[in-house]
């Protein structure tokens, strides 16, 4: 059956023929379109992931929400942890799975190898790797003066959404010879 359907006085309705209805197959079912949209008088734009909703924020913010974005992205403040290990020792720093079917956004991260001896290069760099970040890494080198510091950040313009809700995210140092990690990450959660 076609999309569609003709109206007394030959009006066009937008209706969808389904072939599932609540989980079950169908046959010869339509269903109104009803889409949320937006626009002036006498135009339309289906919203979408590249045209989202326009939004504007009136009025105070509810208690513990700041507003950020182009548009007045609402969202509570972002968390902090932090994780620090031994000469020698491998690092992870884990974000907790967030419940309830949200997603973990990184607002920013810092890792730092502090060199608590003198450490000689080699041919191999040590790689800081990351779950459920899409694969994000960062490469450090294996010689530094003792005392010294190598630091990257990584402070996206908007904040990243990690690749799978309800889903802890982890960032893995490797045993560094030599070396401290120190780690610190900021996150808030979001649908």
């Amino acid at each position: 059956m076609a999309d569609n359907s003709t109206q007394t006085g030959a009006d066009t309705i937008a209706t969808d023929d389904v072939t599932t209805l609540n989980g079950s197959a169908s046959s010869g079912i339509k269903v109104q379109r009803v889409k949320v949209g937006f626009g002036d008088d006498a135009t339309h734009r289906d919203a979408s992931a590249n045209f989202p909703l326009p939004t504007v924020q009136t009025g105070a913010l509810p208690s513990g929400l700041n507003e950020i974005g182009r548009i007045g992205e609402l969202r509570s403040g972002s968390t902090t942890v932090s994780a620090t290990g031994t000469s020698g020792a491998a690092v992870t720093l884990t974000i907790a799975a967030p419940g309830g079917g949200f997603t973990t956004y990184i607002t920013d991260i810092s890792i730092t190898l502090y060199s608590a001896a003198a450490r000689t290069g080699a041919a191999t760099p040590w790689v800081v790797t990351t779950t459920n970040m899409g694969g994000q890494a960062w490469t450090f080198s294996t010689a530094g003066a003792i005392g010294a510091n190598e630091t990257q950040t990584y402070d996206p313009a908007t904040p990243t959404k990690t690749a799978a809700a309800a889903t802890a995210t982890t960032i893995v140092c490797p045993a560094a010879t030599g070396g401290i990690w120190r780690v610190n990450a900021s996150y808030f959660s979001g649908v």
